[in-house]
């Protein structure tokens, strides 16, 4: 099965962050243990992001998700990312890892409302009418 291709990925990040691990000693699977990742997901994002991969993997595009475990694994912070590439986050991308990093901050309450319903509707109403408020 092909991975899903997602709107906003960090694809041309992931050769820098390569390098950044080898720089740091890290291995290849090393590196994804770090990230709490399985070792197969480096040979996808490799295969994605352009790099000759050993394998026949199925690429994988690095999403916002993959990307702050990535940056994570190598104790680097997303503000830091871009020096270190040279290259600036696209205003999408910037959005996807502000999404991303606020669903890791409230990963409690979130876990929370998925298990009760009726807080859930009461959450929908609460957007409702604040989108109509704008």
């Amino acid at each position: 099965m092909s991975a899903r291709r997602i709107e906003v990925h960090f694809n041309e990040f992931f050769p820098m962050l390569w390098e950044q691990a080898q720089r740091q000693g890290l291995n290849k699977g090393s590196w994804m243990a770090a990230s709490n990742l399985g070792p197969q997901r480096w040979s996808e994002f490799a295969k994605a992001s352009g790099i000759p991969s050993a394998n026949n993997a199925e690429g994988r595009d690095v999403s916002g998700f993959y990307f702050l475990r990535l940056i994570g694994g190598l104790g680097l912070r997303s503000e830091e990312i871009e020096g270190l590439a040279g290259k600036r986050f696209t205003e999408d991308q910037r959005r996807e890892l502000q999404f991303n990093g606020w669903i890791k901050a409230n990963k409690d309450d979130l876990q929370f409302i998925m298990q009760q319903p009726k807080l859930q509707e009461a959450v929908r109403q609460i957007i409702k009418a604040f989108r109509k408020d704008d």
